[in-house]
Protein backbone atom coordinates (compact mmCIF):
# COMPACT_ATOMS: atom_id res chain seq x y z
CA UNK A 1 0.00 0.00 0.00
CA UNK A 2 1.39 2.95 -0.72
CA UNK A 3 1.71 6.06 1.67
CA UNK A 4 -0.46 9.36 1.22
CA UNK A 5 3.22 11.22 1.15
CA UNK A 6 4.05 9.41 -1.94
CA UNK A 7 1.88 10.43 -3.93
CA UNK A 8 2.44 13.65 -6.17
CA UNK A 9 1.29 16.04 -3.84
CA UNK A 10 4.34 18.51 -5.19
CA UNK A 11 2.32 19.84 -7.94
CA UNK A 12 -0.02 21.16 -5.85
CA UNK A 13 2.41 23.55 -4.37
CA UNK A 14 2.94 25.53 -8.02
CA UNK A 15 -0.19 27.33 -7.65
CA UNK A 16 0.55 27.60 -3.86
CA UNK A 17 3.77 29.21 -4.68
CA UNK A 18 2.23 31.88 -7.10
CA UNK A 19 -0.38 32.73 -4.89
CA UNK A 20 2.06 33.60 -2.30
CA UNK A 21 3.56 35.67 -4.13
CA UNK A 22 0.51 38.43 -4.70
CA UNK A 23 -0.35 37.90 -0.70
CA UNK A 24 2.63 40.92 -0.20
CA UNK A 25 1.18 42.93 -3.16
CA UNK A 26 -2.90 42.97 -1.42
CA UNK A 27 -0.99 43.95 2.16
CA UNK A 28 0.86 46.71 -0.13
CA UNK A 29 -2.51 47.86 -1.26
CA UNK A 30 -4.04 48.27 1.72
CA UNK A 31 -1.38 49.90 3.34
CA UNK A 32 -1.27 52.32 -0.01
CA UNK A 33 -5.21 52.67 0.26
CA UNK A 34 -4.60 53.68 4.00
CA UNK A 35 -2.57 56.79 3.30
CA UNK A 36 -4.63 57.34 0.70
CA UNK A 37 -1.66 57.05 -2.19
CA UNK A 38 -3.07 54.14 -4.25
CA UNK A 39 -3.60 54.92 -7.85
CA UNK A 40 -5.44 52.22 -9.74
CA UNK A 41 -4.57 54.04 -13.25
CA UNK A 42 -0.59 54.11 -12.86
CA UNK A 43 0.53 51.50 -10.31
CA UNK A 44 3.96 51.14 -10.81
CA UNK A 45 4.17 55.12 -9.41
CA UNK A 46 2.49 54.37 -6.65
CA UNK A 47 6.05 54.23 -4.29
CA UNK A 48 7.43 57.14 -6.18
CA UNK A 49 4.80 59.13 -5.34
CA UNK A 50 4.61 58.21 -1.75
CA UNK A 51 8.08 59.27 -1.48
CA UNK A 52 7.11 62.70 -2.06
CA UNK A 53 4.13 62.95 -0.27
CA UNK A 54 4.45 64.55 3.20
CA UNK A 55 3.12 63.11 6.70
CA UNK A 56 3.35 60.17 5.76
CA UNK A 57 5.68 58.20 8.62
CA UNK A 58 9.43 56.57 6.92
CA UNK A 59 8.61 53.50 8.82
CA UNK A 60 5.41 53.12 7.01
CA UNK A 61 6.89 54.01 3.85
CA UNK A 62 10.17 51.33 4.34
CA UNK A 63 7.03 48.37 4.92
CA UNK A 64 5.17 49.36 1.65
CA UNK A 65 8.90 49.41 -0.22
CA UNK A 66 9.70 45.85 1.37
CA UNK A 67 6.07 44.29 0.50
CA UNK A 68 6.59 45.67 -2.81
CA UNK A 69 9.99 43.72 -3.32
CA UNK A 70 8.79 40.96 -1.70
CA UNK A 71 5.97 40.66 -4.72
CA UNK A 72 9.30 41.13 -7.45
CA UNK A 73 10.78 38.64 -5.45
CA UNK A 74 8.29 36.03 -5.36
CA UNK A 75 6.98 36.34 -9.10
CA UNK A 76 10.93 36.93 -10.50
CA UNK A 77 11.42 33.17 -8.45
CA UNK A 78 8.31 31.35 -9.25
CA UNK A 79 8.83 30.47 -12.99
CA UNK A 80 12.16 28.89 -11.71
CA UNK A 81 10.34 26.85 -9.28
CA UNK A 82 7.44 25.89 -10.62
CA UNK A 83 9.71 24.26 -13.85
CA UNK A 84 12.10 22.41 -11.01
CA UNK A 85 8.97 20.89 -9.77
CA UNK A 86 7.46 19.72 -13.21
CA UNK A 87 10.66 18.68 -14.27
CA UNK A 88 11.57 16.37 -11.09
CA UNK A 89 8.26 15.00 -11.55
CA UNK A 90 8.86 14.19 -15.01
CA UNK A 91 12.28 12.65 -14.19
CA UNK A 92 10.68 10.11 -12.15
CA UNK A 93 12.53 11.15 -9.07
CA UNK A 94 10.94 10.07 -5.70
CA UNK A 95 7.59 11.66 -4.81
CA UNK A 96 8.37 11.61 -1.12
CA UNK A 97 11.84 13.78 -1.90
CA UNK A 98 10.16 16.25 -4.34
CA UNK A 99 7.06 16.66 -1.55
CA UNK A 100 9.56 17.96 1.11
CA UNK A 101 11.80 19.70 -1.35
CA UNK A 102 8.70 21.96 -2.40
CA UNK A 103 7.36 22.27 0.93
CA UNK A 104 10.76 24.04 1.97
Amino acid sequence: MTSFWDSPLSLYSIPAAWLLAYFPQAYKVNLLKQVGGYNNLEPRQNIAKLGSKSGVEEKLKAKIARAEGTHNNGLESFPLFAISVLVANHAGLGHGFINRTAAL
